[in-house]
């Protein structure tokens, strides 16, 4: 819920700078539209995806399949997609840190030589 207000802000920054848009979250209204005011900076977005793509590697009940779904879904729909941000060095560093994480026996090799090659072509340097 937290990784959807910021993405919400975020994607809503096009809109009129003085108009906050609607957010429906759970409690005070107000309140929660104050907190997620101050959440729309790229390092709260970059960090909170940082966060959920940690949390995804370190549960154990998440197939390495389901998890790259999950993380492939967090940064092509909401990092590039709904924030317009692309990835840099440290995004990049967790990606290549997913292609082992989930165990020894699903580590995908292939994932991370295409990783490196978006990579180099789009310019971050390792």
């Amino acid at each position: 819920q937290y990784l959807q207000i910021v993405v919400s802000m975020q994607s809503s920054q096009g809109k009129s700078q003085n108009e906050a848009p609607h957010i429906s979250v759970c409690g005070e209204d107000a309140n929660d539209m104050w907190k997620a005011q101050h959440l729309s900076t790229e390092r709260t977005i970059r960090s909170c995806i940082g966060s959920t793509v940690k949390a995804i590697i370190r549960n154990k009940q998440i197939s390495g399949e389901e998890g790259w779904k999950l993380i492939d879904d967090i940064y092509d729909n909401m990092l590039k997609e709904k924030c317009g941000l692309s990835l840099n060095v440290v995004d990049y560093t967790q990606l290549f840190h997913c292609c082992a994480a989930f165990g020894r026996h699903n580590i995908d090799i292939k994932k991370l030589k295409t990783l490196y090659k978006q990579m180099v072509s789009d310019g971050v340097t390792p």
